[in-house]
């Protein structure tokens, strides 16, 4: 069973949340999920159980947990998304919505930054996938933590393992000040694990920034340490273990506590298809 998350925050959460834009990178290839798409649908819109789409339950998730601004990237497959961002089904909330169109692919942080340049967003955002199951509450809880504390981005990790969950102990973090310490590859096979003074978490697959900070660490990334003429970048990747080695930034990390449950592959959509419901 996944762990029990309040969908319900309270009143005096709403702020941080209300004035806080969901940045969502959905335009990319799918690759992972091509055998069931075929190229022809995008996998954000792949049906559920209950015949709604994977995007459809994670917008509703994040409107529980209290998120009222949402901005979508949109490229492969643009015009479906955007007839059912239009449709608003999903908007149970009245919450406001763009678009940030891509014309290439650049990335997840490639696209959240022109999302930013062309939409003029400002203040605190949260970026997040389209194509996974989350603890909602826990990605409230991490937007407080992030507020209260100032700091220029807070990635979301989590402790709670399940049978399908992926990443895992890959992001080290500093027990007292919940640092990010390191990131190990993905295909990375010798872990260290838990450290006196460190534990190694797994990627919730979601981060919390200071919109005037993050875009100041991409443009010194790039110029930095990007080969050139590379725009497709990610920060689990790419710019988390240059921001650690660079150590000028410092990036926090905040355990949301509950399961991560990533829709991309064919085995977990299977999966979510059939249980929908334990993440509703």
């Amino acid at each position: 069973m996944r762990a029990s998350i309040d969908m319900n925050p309270p009143n005096s959460r709403a702020s941080a949340l209300e004035t806080t834009t969901v940045i969502m990178p959905i335009g990319g290839l799918a690759t992972r999920a091509r055998e069931l798409t075929g190229d022809l649908i995008p996998k954000h819109l792949i049906l559920l159980g209950n015949g709604k789409p994977i995007l459809h339950h994670v917008l509703r998730g994040l409107q529980g947990a209290g998120f009222r601004d949402f901005v979508f990237c949109v490229g492969q497959h643009k015009e479906q998304i955007a007839n059912f961002i239009h449709n608003e089904e999903w908007n149970s909330t009245g919450a406001n919505y763009r678009l940030s169109e891509e014309e290439e692919l650049l990335g997840p942080d490639g696209a959240v930054q022109q999302a930013i340049e062309v939409l003029g967003i400002e203040g605190r955002a949260m970026v997040v996938p389209g194509d996974a199951m989350l603890p909602w509450g826990g990605l409230a809880e991490m937007t407080d933590f992030h507020a209260q504390n100032g700091d220029g981005i807070t990635a979301g990790v989590t402790s709670y393992i399940t049978e399908r969950t992926t990443d895992v102990g890959r992001l080290v973090v500093e027990d007292d000040t919940n640092r990010l310490l390191w990131c190990y590859p993905r295909e990375a096979q010798d872990l260290k694990g838990d450290q006196v003074g460190s534990r190694g978490l797994t990627s919730a697959a979601a981060m919390v920034i200071n919109i005037a900070e993050y875009m100041t660490i991409l443009d010194v990334y790039k110029s930095e340490s990007a080969e050139p003429g590379t725009e497709k970048i990610g920060f689990r990747d790419d710019i988390a273990p240059w921001l650690i080695q660079n150590g000028e930034y410092q990036v926090r990390a905040f355990d949301v506590r509950g399961e991560v449950l990533d829709l991309g592959t064919p085995k977990n959509i299977a999966y979510g298809i059939e249980h929908w419901q334990d993440y509703a």
